[in-house]
């Protein structure tokens, strides 16, 4: 193993674990941005078999009012529970920073004009756009 795999692995993991955790537990108040890295949001969903809230720190991009997220389980061909929980309730909160408020989650296909310029392949993962104008969310072509 490369020193780089290693250090993704045992140091890079580890990071991002303590950040969802102080980012969650500050309710957005720190942590929106990583340094170098993406903004985050906080999707707040509740769980589609036991109705417990859950709560996952995504990155996003912007488009117009609306949020997007990819719904990648690190390249997995199962997408992640939380995109199982939108799928089952679509009406969720979400924080950006410390400001939260309530979206809709709606399917973005892999002809959405959001989606232009994306690669294509034949690993399949879901997206979903949230925003105060709607969401969309849904399964498109991811790059690797």
């Amino acid at each position: 193993m490369d020193i780089s795999r290693w250090l993704e692995q045992n140091v890079g993991a580890r990071l991002l674990m303590l950040h969802d955790k102080v980012y969650i537990a500050s309710d957005g108040r720190i942590g929106h941005t990583i340094p170098g890295g993406p903004s985050n949001l906080i999707l707040h969903t509740v769980g589609a078999k036991t109705g417990q809230k859950r709560d996952n720190t995504l990155s996003y991009a912007r488009d117009g009012d609306d949020y997007l997220v990819v719904a990648s389980k690190g390249g997995d061909p199962k997408a992640p529970g939380w995109y199982h929980n939108l799928n089952a309730n679509p009406n969720v909160e979400i924080n950006v920073g410390p400001k939260r408020f309530s979206v809709t989650a709606k399917p973005v296909t892999p002809d959405d004009p959001t989606m232009r310029g994306c690669g294509r392949s034949s690993t399949t993962c879901g997206a979903t756009r949230t925003g105060t104008s709607g969401t969309r969310s849904g399964p498109h072509d991811r790059s690797r």
